[in-house]
């Protein structure tokens, strides 16, 4: 009496899926199985027949025509044909996907469509989408989801480089998702530790993050001065939200500087983050800016490509630094004869001063403040 056999798991299918990429795994065909259908077929390597078990290491994904093809000669060779297919066509596969670029936009122009497909997938389909009738087709269109990863995980691993360093930990956490996705999720386990990184969307561009501003003023003003160079910079504005407006490709682009993910990695791959001429910092700058403002306390920018000079009421012009303890070193390198006075927004211990910083400001008839006497001062001097 033959044995029956064995349904594939969940989880075998889908790393079967992962690992193919999802294509026929001939690798003299390599046909793409990703189609409205799924047309992929399951093949046992050694036959059912013969003791084949329905491990990953025994099945492999094939086109319906390879699969009925090989069927003969897989019964007669005990799998060893299969077994040769699959080592090449991984391969292949990997070759295929594992192109290094010489800049993020060339990587970007591969990731950000397979992103996106995914991206749309999982709102339509997934949990999120709320809606019961979708579990069919969330089963049928996950497996282009995983294929997907897996050729994701080949692009951004061979080119790590590119990616700015706190990008590279979302990658990390997208390669630890997209492994535990396709290997550890059958009917029993419905719990994940790993979950999708949404920072990833923001870092291609496909659906900006609301965070903390990324940090560097620094590489905004070296990013503007780019910008003016080139024609393209239309305006920066801080309220409601901070926002860069530029020309890309005759197209008017709009860059929440909250969109951390996505700036960070605008001036790593641009290469802004040098010169480095100030240690301000983005967050520290709008609440200041705010106050300013919510006690009708006019300012402006005279150049956007040194953010750290600050007119109030048309005549007080400041020197903004950000400093622990704000050093005679830190003022060298600033003309003080054309600010009025200068403020360390550092808030730590109320943004001090050494003995030496001040007497040096002083010869040039200049106070220091930190940002609450600033405040104290504009009370009883600006308004």
């Amino acid at each position: 009496m033959k044995a029956a056999r064995s349904s594939v798991p969940r989880n075998v299918e889908r790393q079967l899926w992962s690992e193919s990429c999802g294509f026929c795994m001939n690798p003299e065909c390599l046909q793409q199985l990703i189609t409205e259908k799924n047309i992929g077929e399951m093949a046992h390597i050694v036959p059912h027949a013969k003791g084949g078990d329905v491990s990953v290491n025994n099945l492999i994904l094939l086109c319906a025509n390879c699969h009925r093809k090989t069927e003969p000669r897989r019964v007669q060779n005990g799998g060893v044909l299969l077994r040769e297919w699959k080592a090449q066509a991984k391969k292949r596969i990997e070759q295929q996907f594992s192109n290094r670029f010489s800049c993020f936009n060339l990587l970007e122009e591969q990731v950000r469509p397979i992103l996106e497909r995914n991206h749309l997938i999982f709102s339509s389909y997934g949990p999120s989408s709320n809606r019961p009738e979708t579990r069919q087709l969330w089963l049928r269109f996950e497996r282009e989801l995983i294929a997907n990863n897996s050729r994701l995980k080949y692009l951004l691993t061979q080119n790590f480089n590119l990616l700015h360093r706190e990008n590279q930990d979302t990658v990390k956490e997208f390669l630890l998702h997209a492994d535990e996705f396709a290997q550890t999720r059958d009917n029993e386990a419905k719990i994940r530790f790993s979950l999708f990184p949404k920072g990833i969307l923001s870092m291609f561009g496909i659906e900006p993050e609301d965070s903390s501003p990324a940090p560097n003023v620094s590489a905004l003003q070296n990013f503007i001065k780019h910008l003016k160079k080139e024609g393209s910079f239309t305006s920066l504005i801080f309220f409601p939200k901070p926002m860069l407006k530029y020309v890309e490709n005759g197209e008017l682009k709009s860059l929440s500087l909250n969109d951390r993910s996505r700036v960070q990695q605008i001036y790593f791959g641009r290469r802004l983050y040098r010169p480095h001429k100030t240690d301000l910092r983005i967050d520290n700058m709008v609440f200041f800016l705010e106050w300013l403002t919510r006690n009708d306390i006019s300012w402006k920018f005279e150049d956007y490509c040194d953010l750290t000079i600050l007119t109030l009421k048309n005549r007080y012009r400041i020197k903004m630094f950000y400093s622990y303890c704000l050093s005679t070193n830190d003022l060298h390198n600033t003309s003080l004869s054309s600010v009025d006075c200068v403020v360390n927004l550092h808030n730590w211990n109320n943004g001090p001063s050494s003995t030496e910083a001040i007497e040096y400001a002083r010869s040039f008839g200049i106070k220091i403040y930190n940002q609450n006497q600033f405040f104290v001062f504009c009370h009883k001097k600006v308004k």
